[in-house]
């Protein structure tokens, strides 16, 4: 087999983005970076289960600054918060302040599919 076409194999390098953000009316209002931004979460979670960082009862959570929000979108740390505020009245995340400029602990939440 030609390995130029054997590259798709790293599943590591890929993001998974859920189809329901994309196909479901609930989330029509949500834009392309909060479905890049929600899909990196849930990618993040898996090294919080790894390190065991629950909250509380409401699930894994995990550490992601606005600043690196602002740095992989590419925009400004206003448009980023907006980004995070929009995916909070979505209902996909809770933010949760720790004050003091540390970053706000993050709990991704299910997104509801179609069918749900």
């Amino acid at each position: 087999m030609n390995e130029r076409n054997l590259w798709f194999t790293r599943l590591d390098s890929f993001v998974m983005t859920p189809r329901a953000l994309i196909r479901n009316p609930l989330y029509k209002n949500i834009g392309s970076d909060e479905i890049l931004i929600y899909s990196l979460m849930v990618d993040r979670m898996n090294l919080s289960l790894h390190n065991e960082n629950f909250w509380f009862g409401a699930g894994v959570y995990i550490y992601y600054p606005v600043s690196e929000v602002a740095s992989v979108l590419g925009c400004s740390e206003k448009k980023a918060r907006s980004v995070l505020d929009n995916l909070q009245k979505a209902g996909l995340i809770i933010r949760v302040s720790q004050g003091q400029g540390r970053p706000a602990k993050i709990v991704p939440l299910r997104y509801k599919d179609i069918t749900q």
